[in-house]
């Protein structure tokens, strides 16, 4: 075991019946602030740990010597629990415990803790750049050891090795208001600025509920319009044939009613236009208040050929629809503005029409939000992979 003075650097082997100078050094031009002091009591796990080593490391391989690619690992003490380490990276904090067990598989694809899989993740070289505190072994500034981390979705396993041992660790993610408000302190930590490589997915939660909502609301929605549809028979009330020559004046039908005090009405016209269009312009007329109900219809069908085969355009039907039209005795009257061709024409009328548009713009509003919680789901699965996948940093998060 060891200990580090905070004033010089030395390096103190407190294993020994005396305490022996192992090795003084001048502390780094740049003195380390750790975030948690050293002594700083918190409670985790429904116990009271307490800080008693502070050390730096960075990535052996980094090109750079910025604090981009240093990490802070802090040694925590339990009498009855024994050491526990708080890591922080890029303002990610992991809670690791070392364990004894060992993976019963061990492959470059692959690991097998515990019966759960983990897949290889971050892999490197870590470099001790500050020491300061106890620690339970011989640590000073310049070891370096081989880390590799694994991840199976949220759980952290991390190996250290050495020509003399290998360590193996797990980690679960803590967040920065876990560990302030743990220790009890006064200042905010940083918010971290990256996506952790084991940092639980923040829209799991609304996930498992919204999906859960959103299927009621599509029962709720199915139901509501099966009940219309077996209300709403849309049955013809009139049918008007017209043919080509008294398309050149207005057109007026007989008499018919509708019954239902209110509900929709639509109006379908066909006519067999072919390489041309015709235009309708009418109206629905109340035969007792003179209320107008007015509607305009389009007609146009061309089709040909061109080098990628037959193509057509347009439809000899057209509908449209008018709401909440009250019962009552109505006439149709209609003219035709603007023809290239003049054709038989058929209008027919139907009542209480079930209106498949606004199944399906319920259907779209009540899905909006799922997707887009969907697709914010997938964009921090991506960014967590590419943070697990980037194998130029050590296993900073172990």
């Amino acid at each position: 075991m060891t200990a580090i003075c905070p004033s010089c650097g030395g390096t103190i082997d407190v294993a020994r019946e005396f305490p022996e100078l192992i090795k003084g050094e001048e502390m780094l031009s740049r003195r380390a602030t750790p975030k948690l002091k050293l002594g700083a009591r918190g409670h985790f796990e429904d116990l009271q740990w307490e800080v008693i080593g502070y050390l730096r490391r960075r990535d052996a391989d980094a090109p750079d010597e910025g604090e981009e690619s240093e990490w802070a690992e802090y040694l925590l003490f339990n009498p009855y629990r024994g050491f526990r380490w708080l890591v922080e990276a890029e303002g990610h904090w992991n809670w690791v415990t070392m364990t004894k067990a060992r993976p019963s598989e061990v492959s470059p694809d692959r690991v097998v803790f515990r019966r759960s899989v983990y897949k290889p993740a971050l892999k490197g070289r870590a470099t001790v750049t500050f020491v300061m505190g106890e620690f339970y072994w011989r640590v000073k500034v310049g070891d370096t050891v081989d880390t590799e981390d694994y991840l199976s979705g949220d759980h952290l396993l991390t190996v250290e090795r050495t020509d003399d041992e290998e360590v193996w660790s797990t980690g679960r993610y803590v967040y920065p208001g876990e560990v302030r408000e743990a220790f009890g302190l006064a200042h905010t930590l940083p918010t971290p600025s990256t996506i952790g490589i084991n940092q639980p997915d923040p829209y799991a939660k609304p996930w498992a509920r919204t999906w859960r909502v959103w299927l009621v609301a599509c029962g709720v929605i199915v139901l509501i319009h099966g009940v219309s549809v077996m209300s709403s028979p849309g049955t013809e009330v009139v049918r008007c044939e017209t043919p080509p020559e008294l398309l050149a004046r207005p057109v007026v039908s007989a008499s018919f009613h509708l019954d239902v005090a209110i509900a929709n009405v639509e109006i379908e016209t066909h006519a067999s236009v072919d390489q041309g269009d015709l235009d309708l312009e009418g109206a629905l007329v109340n035969d007792r208040t003179g209320e107008t109900f007015e509607f305009e219809q389009s007609l146009s069908y061309y089709h040909g050929t061109d080098s990628d085969g037959a193509w057509y355009e347009g439809s000899h039907t057209h509908r449209v629809l008018l709401p909440s039209v009250p019962g009552g005795d109505y006439h149709l009257t209609y003219q035709v503005s603007q023809a290239s061709q003049r054709r038989n024409l058929t209008v027919q009328v139907r009542r209480a029409v079930s209106n498949w548009g606004n199944f399906w713009l319920a259907l779209l509003a009540v899905t909006l939000y799922p997707f887009h919680l969907a697709y914010l789901r997938s964009m921090f699965a991506s960014l967590r992979r590419q943070a697990s996948s980037s194998n130029d940093n050590s296993g900073k998060d172990d």
